[in-house]
This record gives structure tokens, sequence and C-alpha cells, in this order.
């Protein structure tokens, strides 16, 4: 009995289906071959290279204590030194401070013909420190100023004050002085004249 054709198209359609199947099925195993011994032949390895910190040594018996004590020692010799330095600057501070100030001259000819000055002016510079200058009838203030604030470097503010201040002595006092001096001079002549004079009977 011959079968209907109906029977044999759905037949032939089912054959072709599981053949495409299994066709698809064998190329997708033949590819996952392939790729595997690809993966199996590659010989390339990523090189890891892992750190690990050096883990400190244990410490000699005694070894903080040297350490502190080292530290110590050190910081002593720095006390002393900054100790001896502080007495020895102390020192010459006092030193310089009882010295007594020295009077302030110019060394000129017609200066050093004078006698002495008729006033003595200290000049106080800061602490432990002290300038002075000796006045004649005459002098200049404006030089003698100069001349002073060049010697202990002075700024121009400081030279200008101590100009007034000279120019005042100048004027208000000196030659009250020298006429005082004048006095005393003549009355010493007076009196070396009497002395000199031989007595008469």
């Amino acid at each position: 009995r011959w079968a209907e054709p109906a029977a044999l198209s759905m037949g032939s359609e089912r054959f072709a289906h599981l053949h495409a199947k299994a066709s698809s099925e064998a190329k997708e195993r033949t590819l996952s071959s392939t790729e595997l011994e690809i993966a199996q032949e590659c010989t390339f390895k990523p090189r890891i290279i892992s750190y690990t910190p050096p883990r400190e040594g244990k410490k000699a018996l005694g070894y903080d204590k040297a350490v502190k004590r080292l530290q110590y020692a050190a910081g002593e010799k720095e006390r002393r030194v900054a100790e001896e330095e502080a007495e020895t600057s102390k020192k010459a501070a006092l030193a310089f401070a009882m010295k007594p100030p020295k009077p302030f001259s110019f060394e000129t000819a017609k200066r050093a013909e004078r006698k002495t000055p008729l006033l003595y002016m200290d000049v106080n510079l800061g602490p432990g420190r002290t300038g002075r200058i000796g006045l004649h009838q005459g002098d200049d203030p404006v030089q003698l100023a100069a001349n002073f604030a060049r010697a202990y470097q002075l700024d121009a503010t400081m030279r200008n004050r101590l100009q007034q201040l000279i120019e005042r002595y100048m004027t208000e006092v000196v030659p009250e002085l020298a006429a005082q001096a004048m006095a005393a001079t003549d009355l010493s002549s007076i009196t070396s004249q009497t002395t000199d004079k031989p007595a008469t009977t």
C-alpha cells in the first residue's frame, strides 16, 4: 500500500529539520574543540610578582635604653653649652656696663691744642652703651653731631636730635661755664702774681 502524499511530505520535512539540527550541533562541537585547542596551545602567562614587606628584625637587648641614653647625653651637652654662652654674654655685658664711658674726641690739631672740655655730654645709646662728647667753647654743633653719629652708626633722626641737644648746651650752658673758667683763670693769675711779688718792709 502506498503512503499518502501528505504523510510523505511531513516525513521529509521532519528529516530535514533533524538533519539541520544535528549539523548545527556538530559544528558547535567542532568550534568548541578548536577554541579549546587554541587555549591549550597558548603559552602566554602574566608574571605576577608578590611583594612582602620586610619584617623588622628583633632589636638587641637594651637597644632602646642605649638610644635614650645617647639622646639624653646629647641634650645635656647642648644645655651646658647654651648656659656657658649665656653666662659669658652676661659677664661681658656687665663688664661693659661697669666700664666708665670714654670721652668722645676728635683727633685734630686745633682740638688737641685746647684745654680740658668745659662740659661732657653723656649720650645714652641703649642698654649698656654710652657715648661721651666733650664740649669746648666755639665748637660746631653740626660737626660734633655728624662725627658722633658716624662713629656710633646713628641714623639721621638721632643725629638731628643730638645736634639740637648740643646746640642747646652750647647756647645755654657752655658760655656760662666758659665765663666761670675765665674768671677762675684770672683769679689764679692775680693770686700767682701776688704770691710772686716780693714783700716790702
